[in-house]
């Protein structure tokens, strides 16, 4: 896509942002995990909500500050109140366990089935692994596609999954097609980095 860079200056401040053509100012919000393992950007549209992982309560961890943790990403105004991008700084199996240490090993104990496929990629420099989950249950009854990060990042394995589709024929209601935040999905993203300080 192409930008152009604008610089404005403001009461002798520079301010640095991008314009994609034809389509406005692209403004975000930055995020930094409060142990300073990850950053990244939040698209305008969306907000963040902490989550806790399988083995967390508010109990077990007295001081969040300095403790990574998972959080939902979540458009403010969603086409269904289920979509949302969740990013996790530890890949483990589904179920819980103990998380992944490389992503070798995540790929070696990936899940070979006609529903999934895996391939190596690249996420803003980062080496990580894209997994497409495509699932179609008994009868068709239930499917949804998962698009999953596993990115390797200051010494963690940061999870970032988006269901991108749902539905159950017995659940009604609870059937959607999110595909269009898929270009909010890839520009967050490409903004994970290590923090700067």
């Amino acid at each position: 896509m192409l930008r152009d860079v604008v610089l404005i200056v403001v009461g002798g401040m520079l301010l640095l942002g991008s314009v994609a053509l034809g389509q406005g100012m692209l403004k975000t919000e930055r995020y930094v995990d409060p142990a300073g393992v990850f950053q990244l950007d939040i698209p305008t549209g969306w907000y963040t909500e902490p989550s806790l992982d399988f083995d967390e309560t508010e109990e077990t961890v007295t001081d969040w500050s300095i403790y990574s943790r998972s959080l939902y990403i979540k458009p403010k105004e969603p086409i269904h109140p289920r979509v949302e991008i969740r990013i996790s700084p530890s890949y483990r199996f589904w179920n819980g366990g103990e998380p992944f240490k490389n992503l070798d090993e995540v790929w070696k104990h990936r899940t070979i089935d006609q529903f999934n496929t895996y391939e190596w990629a690249t996420v803003n420099g980062n080496r990580a692994i894209y997994n497409y989950l495509d699932f179609v249950g008994p009868a068709g009854v239930e499917a949804y596609k998962d698009r999953i990060y596993i990115v390797a990042i200051n010494g963690v394995l940061l999870d970032v999954t988006f269901r991108e589709s749902y539905r159950h024929d017995w659940n009604e209601g609870s059937a959607y097609d999110a595909s269009r935040y898929i270009h909010d999905l890839e520009r967050i993203l490409n903004s994970i980095s290590k923090p700067e300080n």
